[in-house]
């Protein structure tokens, strides 16, 4: 089975919408992505970075955030985007905390957050 991430970032690709992963203190961005993301790649943002919290982007009509040097401003006034809040601090099938509603409507999360939830039970 893939990871949680791994399937949300799937199910938001093959609804066509491009993601950005940052820090949701400081805009430090983890992972930026137009395409699928691989297990390797979210491993690999997991070896390079301390993640705790952060922002999984969907910009509107995949308008492109401005990145500087690495880091996403995130004042609400330049990032016209869905969001969602991934916690790596809280049980494994709560990871997906807070964000935009119909987020969770185009994505089915409920459903994926359910099927986690079961699956964690047997770990």
């Amino acid at each position: 089975m893939k990871s949680l991430l791994f399937e949300l970032l799937n199910k938001a690709t093959k609804s066509d919408m491009e993601f950005l992963i940052c820090d949701n203190q400081d805009g430090t961005v983890f992972m930026s992505q137009r395409k699928k993301a691989t297990e390797k790649q979210i491993k690999k943002m997991y070896e390079t970075w301390d993640i705790g919290e952060c922002f999984i982007l969907f910009p509107h009509n995949n308008i492109k955030i401005k990145e500087i040097e690495g880091f996403v401003n995130l004042s609400p006034t330049d990032v016209r985007c869905q969001y969602l809040l991934w916690t790596e601090l809280s049980e494994k099938e709560n990871r997906i905390s807070d964000g935009s509603s119909h987020i969770w409507e185009i994505l089915g999360l409920d459903k994926l957050t359910d099927k986690w939830a079961v699956f964690y039970k047997y770990l």
